[in-house]
């Protein structure tokens, strides 16, 4: 190689070398902006649930079973009796918990439309009185009783909305920080959903639940990729 050869050799090395520099120099990493969220929202229930749970000894689990025949027709013709022969009636078993035992389970879910009439006292008045009935029916057939609970129709669509109000709230401070850091937020990097909660039962001290509303929270984990601006 000649020394022309080698000159331009050099300088093209050179070349690179300084490209490579600036390219490195202009190199930005993006900042990685994490953010909690809780958000709740709330609709009008639809329908209260019981649950039932009835227990049938017998000499041998065939008694059992044979003792245990009754529980449906006995429910359904207790619930026409006291009006509710629109109930939606969902009933497990016979369960049998083991081959030593002599006792069988039976399960049962009632479902009761709650209307949604808005006079002042309509729904709680239906709902305490579904809840004398089925307690009633319950005494009378030996049963334990779990509930109320409230439902609505579409549990999903409510969850949805809840985690998409908790994105909203996260990104609001989660811009705020950016701000504060010169920073814009460029995209999501991830989303965890850590939980989502109802809140349904009268009876939990966490959050109302009543006749007229039920709610949902979401609680989310969501991190931001942000970037210096460009200028």
């Amino acid at each position: 190689m000649n020394v022309s050869a080698r000159t331009h050799t050099a300088i093209a090395i050179t070349a690179l070398l300084i490209g490579a520099s600036a390219a490195k120099a202009q190199e930005t990493f993006a900042t990685l902006i994490e953010n909690v969220s809780t958000a709740t929202v709330e609709a009008a229930p639809t329908t209260i649930v019981f649950k039932l749970t009835g227990r049938f000894p017998g000499d041998t689990l065939a008694d059992a079973v044979r003792n245990a025949q009754s529980f449906a027709p006995n429910l359904r013709a207790a619930l026409k009796e006291d009006g509710y022969e629109r109930a939606i009636i969902r009933v497990t078993g016979p369960m049998i918990p083991n081959a030593g035992t002599k006792s069988i389970r039976i399960d049962a879910e009632i479902r009761l439309g709650l209307g949604t009439s808005s006079a002042e006292g309509t729904r709680s008045t239906a709902f305490a009185a579904a809840t004398d009935t089925i307690s009633k029916i319950a005494a009378n057939l030996k049963c334990d009783l779990d509930g109320p609970t409230l439902d609505v129709g579409d549990r999903s669509a409510l969850e949805n909305k809840a985690v998409q109000r908790a994105i909203e709230n996260a990104f609001t401070r989660a811009q705020s920080a950016a701000t504060i850091m010169r920073l814009e937020i460029v995209s999501v990097d991830r989303v965890t959903v850590v939980s989502i909660t109802w809140h349904d039962r009268p009876s939990q001290l966490q959050q109302e639940a009543s006749a007229d509303r039920i709610g949902v929270t979401a609680n989310i984990r969501i991190a931001y990729l942000a970037l210096p601006p460009d200028n």
